[in-house]
């Protein structure tokens, strides 16, 4: 099993929609991190704001769990996000929650494993046999 069957077999949408945020950010954050959730999300709110004086901001997360930071962020109107992960589930969830919370916001998403995305080295052609899978595997997210 890879990574990704792997992360997906974990990061199933029951998970994800009710126990992720508990476990991660009630539990994780505070005892291993030894950051609660109320600061985190106050560190990334105040570097997202700082996008509103960007025409047409845009955000990457990498990584995206629930959506969770960017769900409760002060988001720019117009701005467009982009979300990263090798499984499908977390994206899917992520878009979901931020789409809900900020409808004039756009959210993009890209299935993908950021250790695998290539280098200098990489061809052009190659880069876009990947963008192209990549796009094929999030129609439906």
């Amino acid at each position: 099993m890879g990574r990704a069957e792997f992360g997906n077999a974990i990061y199933f949408p029951l998970f994800l929609q009710w126990f992720y945020d508990t476990l991660v950010l009630g539990f994780i954050c505070p005892r291993a991190w030894g950051c609660p959730e109320d600061v985190l999300q106050g560190h990334y709110s105040k570097h997202v704001s700082s996008l509103s004086a960007v025409p047409r901001p845009r955000l990457l997360d990498i990584g995206v769990g629930t959506g969770h930071f960017i769900e409760h962020a002060p988001l720019a109107s117009g701005t467009t996000v982009i979300l990263a992960d090798i499984n499908e589930n977390p994206l899917t969830e992520a878009r979901g929650r931020i789409k809900r919370t900020h409808k004039d916001v756009d959210v993009d998403v890209v299935l993908a494993d950021v250790f695998e995305l290539g280098d200098d080295k990489t061809s052009s052609s190659e880069k876009g046999a990947v963008k192209e899978k990549q796009s094929r595997a999030c129609a439906d997210c």
